[in-house]
């Protein structure tokens, strides 16, 4: 698999000993309308999109289940960079 290079060039936190930067904020909206934000990790990105891991039956899951649409933002910190960008739910099982 081939990454692109704007879907990898925020990933250099690791080359930069950023440990904490792979902590990205999730945000969902319940069934009611209502938003919720939670910390998640982030595990990798590729020209696909982001990676992270979230149980099924977890809020967050069920809210993804409900309504795949979510926004996020990742913060790096060498130098100072705000990232934050919207997407849609797609599981490992399609």
């Amino acid at each position: 698999m081939t990454r692109s290079r704007r879907s990898t060039r925020g990933l250099r936190w690791r080359e930069a000993g950023d440990e904490a930067a792979n902590a990205m904020a999730l945000a969902t909206v319940s069934p009611a309308g209502a938003p919720s934000v939670r910390v998640v990790l982030l595990r990798g990105a590729d020209h696909d999109g982001l990676v992270f891991h979230t149980h099924r039956l977890s809020r967050k899951g069920v809210e993804m289940d409900g309504r795949a649409e979510v926004a996020l933002v990742l913060r790096w910190t060498r130098p100072i960079h705000r990232q934050a960008g919207r997407g849609a739910r797609r599981t490992a099982r399609g």
